[in-house]
């Protein structure tokens, strides 16, 4: 997967420094909740291709 990563300290230090600047204040920090950012698949030549046979599921559960 590729993460923003840049785009990813730059958020967690605004976070912080708002959280800091609360605290200075004497304020209590909500923050965000949650922070969603892209993500992409990045094909590397680790990635297996597809399968040349079909996926066999064995029962070790009911087997024992």
């Amino acid at each position: 997967m590729g993460q923003p990563l840049l785009e990813m300290g730059r958020r967690a230090v605004e976070v912080l420094m708002q959280l800091i600047e609360a605290q200075r204040r004497g304020e209590t920090y909500q923050g965000p909740r949650d922070i969603v950012m892209p993500v992409e698949i990045v094909h590397r030549r680790t990635l297996p291709g597809p399968r040349s046979e079909p996926l066999t599921i064995l029962d070790t559960w009911g087997s024992g």
